[in-house]
C-alpha cells in the first residue's frame, strides 16, 4: 500500500513546483501505478489544467528539465510539454523525466485521472493523499487491463496502441467494460 513517504522527495519537488501554478496538479497513471505495484517507473507524468500558465510552470521546474516542447497531437485537444530531467547524479533512479499534460478546456485533474483508458492507468497522487478507482483495484487484483474509457474510433486504436504498450509490462488479459462511450 502506498503512503506519503513512498513517494520519493524529487517527485515531491516536482509536483510543489507544479502546484504553484496550477494548484489542481497531480501525479497520475504510470508513475503512481507503476510504484504502488513495484514495477520500474520511467517518468512522471503531472497533469495540469487548462488555465494552467505553462510558461510559469516552465520557470519554476525548468531546473530539474533539460528540454520543454510541446506536443499538441498528444490527444483530443490536449497539448503534452515534456521535460527531460537532467539527472546529475545518475544512479538516483528518483530523478526520472518529467511530462507536464495541459488538459483540455474544463478538465480539471484531479477529476480527469478518473477517465483514463484502462482502469490500470487510474490513480492519483495530489501530494496529500492517493486515490485510486474501482477498476484499478479490480485490474490490480485480477491481474488484469480493463479498458473502461473509449469516446471514437481513434480514442478506440490508441487504447489498442497503449494495450500493447502495458502488455509489455504487465501481460494481463483485456477486459472490456465501457464506461462512456459516443
Amino acid at each position: 500500500m502506498l503512503t506519503f513517504e513512498s513517494i520519493p522527495p524529487y517527485w515531491h519537488l516536482a509536483l510543489d513546483r507544479v502546484q504553484r501554478y496550477n494548484k489542481s496538479a497531480v501525479i497520475s497513471g504510470g508513475a503512481i501505478r507503476d510504484l504502488d505495484l513495484g514495477r520500474p517507473v520511467k517518468d512522471i507524468d503531472i497533469f495540469v489544467s487548462a488555465e494552467a500558465a505553462m510558461k510559469s510552470i516552465k520557470g519554476v521546474i525548468g531546473d530539474m528539465s533539460t528540454a520543454w516542447t510541446e506536443n499538441p497531437e498528444y490527444a483530443d485537444g490536449t497539448a503534452r510539454a515534456i521535460l527531460a530531467s537532467s539527472t546529475s547524479n545518475p544512479v538516483d533512479k528518483s530523478q526520472l523525466p518529467i511530462n507536464i499534460t495541459k488538459l483540455g478546456k474544463g478538465s480539471n485533474p484531479r477529476e480527469r485521472w478518473r477517465e483514463h483508458d484502462f482502469g490500470l492507468c487510474q490513480i492519483m497522487f495530489d501530494g496529500h493523499k492517493f486515490e485510486s478507482t474501482e477498476y484499478y483495484e479490480h485490474d490490480k487484483e485480477n491481474q488484469t487491463l480493463t479498458l473502461t474509457h473509449c469516446d471514437s474510433y481513434y480514442a478506440w486504436y490508441r487504447s489498442f496502441k497503449r494495450y500493447h504498450r502495458l502488455f509489455q509490462k504487465y501481460p494481463w488479459p483485456m477486459e472490456t467494460k465501457l464506461v462512456r462511450t459516443n
